[in-house]
């Protein structure tokens, strides 16, 4: 049986997870079916988070993420796609759906989310964080990412 979600929670938006345009980086490199990539992620002046996609192929891909103190994730969801998460500067916060955190990864440290699972996760420590998400994709749902709403807004509530 098939993974919808993990949550009860309602989305408040659905976005086709293979439509989303993550900047394709241009030091990777092809050679044959192979694809070589180095992790050296830009920060754009202005922007407190980028992402750029290292490697993709049918089933599994390889993105990385370059974030501020704070972040700019919503609490969300990937209904076809287990990832994992690994540190590889700085901090990172991880929260479940409650608010509550589930890990504070430091340099060299991972966490394993399965899919349907609903999550965010904040650069917490006092440097830029670059964190990589290696993600494998089930071919019996819908390639979706389910946004359920912004958690910083949540706590401006509190």
């Amino acid at each position: 049986m098939a993974v919808e979600q993990r949550s009860e929670l309602v989305p408040v938006s659905v976005k086709n997870e293979d439509a989303i345009a993550y900047k394709s980086v241009s030091r990777q490199q092809h050679k044959g079916p192979f694809q070589l990539f180095k992790v050296e992620p830009e920060l754009p002046e202005g922007r407190k988070r980028s992402v750029e996609v290292l490697a993709r192929g049918d089933l599994m891909s390889a993105i990385v993420h370059i974030i501020k103190q704070g972040g700019e994730n919503e609490l969300h969801a990937h209904r076809a796609q287990d990832a994992t998460w690994f540190v590889l500067e700085g901090q990172v916060t991880f929260y479940d759906e409650t608010h509550e955190p589930v890990a504070s990864l430091n340099a060299r440290e991972g966490l394993f989310i399965p899919r349907g699972t609903a999550y965010y996760f904040m650069s917490t420590g006092s440097e830029t964080a670059i964190i990589m998400r290696v993600s494998g994709k089930a071919t019996d749902v819908p390639n979706e990412r389910l946004d359920y709403a912004s958690p910083f807004d949540a706590d401006k509530n509190r």
